[in-house]
């Protein structure tokens, strides 16, 4: 791989996503017959994508296995053993995904090794762990994007257990009011989350009765969840965790062992080259409930500044204190826009240009992926002058090799990429 490369994207069908939305953004006839969900750009195992290359197509996890400097660059080959690092998706989501959590570097190694000693198959819909790697990941809204993540602040979740749910669960709210965070955090969700069936019915019940009579954004989410997911302890979600809503250009930065899940609309997400995750509600899908606590970082999620928020009254932003973060881009050039992260793995930005501004790239020496959003894209490489038109709803590949290279729009281009501080 010694050029900038055509890529098609593996398409995922789960029963969350949309019949137009990404039909749409591949100019295919909508509405499709399955709700399409994902697509995926990257080397997962899973499903790699197929790269254009010698006139035929190849999966992106062998070419890049065949020659791993000049297709990731030195560094990133080094650093990330031939792998590419990361995992580029568009997610359409029309029905709420599951609360999950992905587990930590750790955790996913010894996870991973732990099922496959058990003999459970890789595809096998209990597995937890299909891979080693730890995963965090940013989510940038395309169209306004709604999720819930990380518990709300002390002060906050208290008021909306008394709210929502006084009668039955007065016994677990003492857990929060008699145990300093993040303790009394971790010991009233785990008694929540490991109650009979019969008792929680009951909370259920008490939370969508009550939920009919409010008008604010949880009584909605909880009305709408409990439709839909009966007896499902995900109905609960809105009540512990932040409802957040991004606005088109928005982004949430999600580490590992934060709970969340995305509720409603498009968006561009980058992540871990990982697909390890440990479900807790909401979803057909096999949960696992123990590990879905244990991986949990409670100490990220449930920081102490959390219950001094709430003994002394500080007006805080519990969207930036409770495990993960509301990212607004940073301007780098007059086409390019940032998401930065504390992410080794990658980097998200988007790039916005005209027929009268061109983004005039200079090779990081690492991998890039290019997905166009919006218009029709003409990059060219600086030094070979090949030149290559990427439409909205392509994607293509920029090897580390490649030193420059332009692009000219108008067109709008999301890029992952690896941090340039990866040493």
């Amino acid at each position: 791989m010694n050029s900038i490369s055509r890529l098609k994207h593996r398409m995922m069908e789960y029963d969350w996503g949309s019949r137009t939305e990404i039909p749409r953004l591949l100019g295919e006839k909508e509405p499709s017959a399955h709700p399409v969900a994902e697509l995926w750009m990257g080397a997962h195992p899973k499903a790699p994508s197929l790269i254009e290359t010698e006139g035929r197509w190849a999966s992106l996890s062998d070419v890049i296995e065949k020659n791993p400097t000049d297709a990731l660059g030195r560094e990133t080959a080094e650093k990330y053993s031939n792998e590419l690092p990361f995992l580029l998706k568009i997610l359409a989501v029309e029905k709420p995904l599951s609360i999950q959590v992905h587990p930590g570097k750790s955790e996913a190694e010894k996870g991973f090794e732990r099922e496959s000693e058990q003999g459970v198959p890789m595809e096998a819909r209990h597995r937890n762990y299909r891979d080693k790697n730890h995963k965090s990941e940013i989510i940038c809204a395309i169209s306004q994007f709604s999720m819930m993540a990380g518990f709300r602040s002390l002060d906050d979740l208290r008021w909306h257990v008394r709210r929502y749910c006084p009668d039955s669960l007065k016994n677990q709210l003492s857990l929060l009011e008699n145990h300093p965070a993040p303790l009394g955090l971790k010991r009233f969700y785990h008694s929540v989350m490991t109650l009979s069936p019969q008792a929680g019915g009951r909370v259920i019940d008490e939370a969508a009765s009550r939920a009919n009579a409010e008008a604010d954004s949880a009584g909605r989410w909880i009305a709408r969840l409990s439709e839909s997911n009966p007896m499902d302890m995900g109905v609960l979600g809105p009540i512990f965790f932040n409802l957040v809503s991004l606005e088109p250009g928005e982004a949430a930065y999600i580490p590992w062992g934060t709970p969340h899940s995305y509720l409603m609309g498009l968006g561009a997400e980058l992540m871990t080259n990982s697909d390890n995750v440990a479900r807790g509600g909401l979803t057909s899908k096999a949960m696992d409930i123990p590990e879905f606590l244990r991986i949990m970082d409670w100490g990220k999620i449930a920081s102490p500044e959390m219950e001094m928020a709430s003994e002394t009254g500080a007006e805080t932003d519990s969207r930036q204190s409770s495990g993960f973060k509301i990212i607004r881009p940073e301007k780098i050039s007059d086409c390019e826009r940032i998401y930065p992260t504390d992410s080794k793995e990658f980097l998200l930005s988007c790039i916005d240009c005209s027929e009268s501004q061109t983004q005039i790239a200079t090779s990081s020496k690492s991998v890039e992926i290019l997905f166009c959003v919006e218009g029709m894209a003409v990059i060219i490489e600086t030094d070979s002058r090949r030149v290559m038109r990427l439409s909205k709803g392509e994607s293509a590949i920029v090897p580390g090799c490649v030193e420059r290279y332009s692009i000219t729009g108008p067109a709008k281009i999301y890029k992952a990429s690896v941090p340039t501080f990866i040493s």
